[in-house]
């Protein structure tokens, strides 16, 4: 099995048990660039694939009440005026 196929296995078994606020809180400010403002796109993009193995693996019912905080991330200015592709 390939590292990356590794690595979503273990998101995925986390986010069935880890509480979406939990891992929302330490994931989304560093795609926001809140914590590192030098990060590259490539660097943001791994980090949002990590977030949608976790979301995945969390049960639906818990993720609902984040839908709004999840599309504000998603359409943040960092990630909307990037030049990098």
């Amino acid at each position: 099995i390939s590292n990356l196929i590794q690595i979503e296995e273990c998101a995925r078994a986390l986010g069935c048990f880890i509480d979406p606020s939990s891992y929302l809180e330490i994931l989304i400010p560093h795609i926001t660039g809140e914590y590192n403002t030098d990060a590259s796109m490539l660097e943001t993009g791994k980090t949002l694939k990590v977030l949608s193995w976790m979301m995945m693996g969390s049960p639906p019912v818990l993720l609902t009440c984040h839908i709004p905080e999840i599309c504000s991330m998603l359409t943040h200015e960092n990630l909307m005026t990037s030049l990098q592709q």
